[in-house]
């Protein structure tokens, strides 16, 4: 049975200057055809490789942009200075890429990847479908006593909620109520519509890529990073995770240092 797989990102031209040219082109090299073109919802700016499925934002960003973009506790600023936690402004463009993809979307998986993300060794089918066994819904990185990782989220389009969940989770952004949450990023409004619905019986329990439920950076600690990196935050300087990242140290060519 044929498995599609719909891989989506967004970012702006800063991103794709920074890691996103980069992570595009890893994509192409090493996803299998299954995957089909990466889809990238490019804010304000035309990539410049060739191959991509690229995307405009959805037209209720600009007006959620319009309407909180001017209330600076609704973008980061706290009486000590910026905190991401509270941009929900910022993340909005992360759930209007996924919400836009998905609800076009009724076969297969749909795949988020960030733009920080680098596929440093070949991915094939049979790996994908090892990470997310059926019937479950969704598939995350998902941590004790925090907010789940949400570089990389797989959805199975085919599922009986998925179009509701989907509106669901840009739904908390169109009303407004993600600013009601007790912080406003991306992350946690996936995690509340998740808990929501599974307590509900509407999904099944999510399935964890983490390798290590209790740790900071479970992306390259599970299955991911055998194939996969995520170059979030000051990383994306340094080019890589770092050695601290890891419990155990892994043992494939890309983090014994050999160039990819």
């Amino acid at each position: 049975l044929l498995v599609r797989y719909h891989v989506v990102t967004t970012m702006n031209e800063n991103g794709w200057e920074q890691t996103g040219r980069l992570m595009a082109k890893s994509f192409q090299r090493n996803w299998p055809e299954e995957a089909g073109r990466l889809i990238v919802y490019a804010e304000g700016f035309t990539p410049d490789l060739p191959g991509l499925d690229v995307r405009v934002r959805p037209p209720w960003i600009d007006e959620f942009k319009a309407k909180h973009g001017g209330v600076p506790a609704y973008n980061g600023m706290r009486p000590n200075g910026y905190d991401y936690r509270f941009d929900g402004v910022k993340f909005c463009h992360k759930i209007g890429a996924v919400t836009d993809c998905g609800l076009g979307l009724d076969d297969g998986v749909m795949i988020w990847l960030d733009a920080d993300t680098y596929t440093h060794a070949p991915i094939d089918v049979p790996w994908l479908m090892g990470l997310f066994p059926e019937p479950s819904y969704l598939a995350w990185l998902d941590r004790i006593n925090a907010h789940p990782e949400c570089g990389f989220v797989m959805y199975r389009c085919g599922h009986r909620y998925h179009k509701p969940f989907m509106e669901s989770l840009r739904n908390l952004y169109t009303s407004g109520d993600i600013f009601k949450l007790r912080e406003h990023h991306d992350c946690l409004a996936l995690q509340n519509v998740v808990i929501t619905k599974a307590s509900s019986g509407k999904i099944e329990p999510p399935v964890s890529l983490s390798g290590d439920r209790t740790w900071h950076h479970p992306f390259v600690n599970g299955p991911l990073g055998s194939r996969l990196d995520h170059l979030k935050g000051e990383r994306k300087k340094e080019g890589r995770s770092r050695d601290r990242d890891f419990r155990k140290r892994r043992n494939e060519p890309y983090w014994q240092g050999k160039k990819p």
